[in-house]
């Protein structure tokens, strides 16, 4: 068995996919080094959120002056003046919470204070946005529990932000890229009947099959872990490593909201706070991880699948990159970035919590937010594992059997 795996990993590497396959992967490693050093410090920490909340009170008071001119009745002009003066409260918080003179602990306690005058003041907020507000006192109370310094300022720092370079790997076709590594694995090899001479030895069909899964399991899933271990001592080196012990948001929970109140209620599934709870993100980096490993596996067997029970090499890679790629497109346009989901969920949104290719974002199921964005409320992470291992035993398995039971070298 042992030579058996040392042929199928020479062969492996030496396959024309799996080098178009590693240069894939570097151009997504270097592009995700890239955003990150470019466009996060445009965006992140307070200083930009104080200028943004400038610009929109600028913009709402150009409008405000104009709906006037127009001659606007007075509950629009209260209603611009109340936005303005919110914002205004916002304006004078953030500026507080920027001066780097006073006590960080300090800083985070109005912080916190903040968010539940600002609760009180608008109880009519819509769940979710009571929910991040909560996850702001609750994530902020943490901090100072612990005595972890809170940054307004967001530095970049690998143990802060690999999950999203893991989630940028996953939206750039992480699982396709692994696809295409092994999708010709078997049928690749019917044409110089590579596979057949092979048979004709005296080698259990079952072992060759065996290795050949090992092999593209270790090999795709370590090449992709190198180059993410890349990534993350690339930010560290730049930027600093920072503390794997702040806290992230895990494990919330959603119920389903009749389609009559979705509107009032902002959403058609609301959180409940009372499920969520607050890990290290070093101990999120470790659950997306095992998420990642188990989807890129599930690919993989899902490319067997196709490889084994097609005997064609093109159409084989056809059907397992038209299947993914379609999928997950359909996934993306779900994951717009949207605050609010008020229409209730399609067939497809149900059909997507069965696919493999749904799961390319480890960090919204560990939070929950995967059931935001689809407007399902039974998504968890547990969940996930079931939906995975299952692809996993289920296309592997139907490719064991028929692999050893085709006649191949007829």
């Amino acid at each position: 068995m042992f030579n058996i795996i040392q042929i199928e990993l020479w062969k492996f590497v030496r396959r024309k996919k799996f080098i178009i396959s590693l240069a894939l992967l570097m151009v997504v490693c270097v592009f995700c080094i890239l955003s990150t050093i470019v466009a996060a410090p445009k965006t992140r920490g307070i200083t930009n959120e104080i200028k943004r909340t400038k610009d929109y009170i600028n913009i709402l008071e150009e409008q405000g002056n104009l709906q006037k001119d127009k001659g606007a009745s007075e509950a629009v002009n209260k209603g611009y003046s109340k936005i303005i003066n919110d914002q205004k409260e916002k304006l004078i918080q953030l500026e507080k919470l920027a001066d780097e003179n006073v006590p960080w602990q300090e800083r985070v306690k109005q912080d916190i204070s903040y968010s539940k005058q600002y609760l009180e003041k608008n109880w009519n907020l819509p769940p979710v946005a009571q929910y991040q507000e909560r996850i702001n006192i609750m994530k902020k109370q943490y901090y100072l529990d612990n005595n972890i310094p809170y940054d307004y300022n967001e530095s970049i720092k690998s143990f802060n932000d690999m999950p999203d370079e893991m989630r940028i790997f996953g939206l750039l076709g992480l699982l396709i890229i692994a696809g295409i590594m092994v999708v010709d694995i078997v049928s690749g090899e019917n044409k110089p009947a590579t596979i057949k001479l092979l048979l004709t030895k005296p080698i259990e069909r079952r072992k060759v099959i065996l290795s050949k899964f090992i092999v593209s399991f270790f090999v795709v899933n370590g090449v992709i872990l190198l180059f993410e271990l890349i990534t993350f001592v690339a930010i560290g080196g730049i930027f600093g490593f920072g503390n794997s012990s702040v806290p992230a948001v895990a494990g919330t929970k959603y119920a389903a909201v009749s389609p009559e109140y979705a509107n009032e209620l902002k959403s058609i599934v609301i959180p409940n706070l009372s499920s969520t709870f607050l890990i290290s993100s070093g101990n999120l980096i470790v659950k997306i991880l095992v998420i990642q490993i188990l989807d890129v596996t599930a690919s993989i067997a899902f490319c067997f699948l196709c490889s084994t029970v097609i005997e064609n090499s093109n159409i084989s890679t056809g059907v397992a990159v038209f299947f993914m790629g379609f999928t997950h497109a359909l996934v993306l346009l779900k994951h717009n970035g949207f605050m609010y989901r008020v229409q209730p969920p399609t067939i497809i949104d149900k059909i997507s919590a069965f696919i493999f290719t749904t799961y390319y974002d480890g960090q919204a199921v560990v939070n929950g937010d995967i059931n935001m964005k689809l407007g399902l409320d039974f998504i968890s992470y547990r969940y996930v594992l079931v939906i995975l291992i299952v692809w996993i035993v289920l296309c592997y398995g139907i490719s064991h059997l028929v692999f050893v039971r085709k006649d191949i070298t007829s």
